[in-house]
């Protein structure tokens, strides 16, 4: 278990987000504060509603920050830099990861929930 510094900056590490997707595969990890409302939409959200291309995948949290980056195997490690605010008590904060394959197949991962601060 690591202890968070208030206002300073430290690094959330992800790692093993295993998707099975081909090496050139498009990934990215979303982190955001809100799981109840993104956009104007109640969350979760079920984005084959609206691109059915994507069937089972799931928004689950707004997307405050989104790191992008490619696949070099089946696993991929994110560093994300996040300052702790000043006053922070247990502030909730959402993870999770998106993988879109060469050929256009999309892949979502269940959401994490996370909580820093004092």
């Amino acid at each position: 278990m690591r202890t968070s510094v208030v206002g300073v900056t430290g690094t959330i590490r992800v790692t093993g987000y295993n998707f099975h997707v081909p090496p050139g595969s498009g990934i990215a990890l979303a982190l955001g504060d809100n799981r109840c409302q993104y956009l104007g939409l109640q969350l979760p959200f079920d984005i084959s509603t609206v691109l059915p291309a994507f069937p089972r995948c799931t928004i689950v949290h707004n997307q405050n920050l989104l790191t992008v980056s490619t696949a070099m195997g089946a696993s991929r490690t994110f560093d994300i830099p996040l300052t702790v605010p000043a006053g922070a008590l247990m502030l909730p904060v959402y993870l999770q990861a998106f993988a879109i394959e060469p050929g256009g197949t999309f892949h979502a991962s269940n959401g994490l929930a996370l909580a820093i601060g004092n």
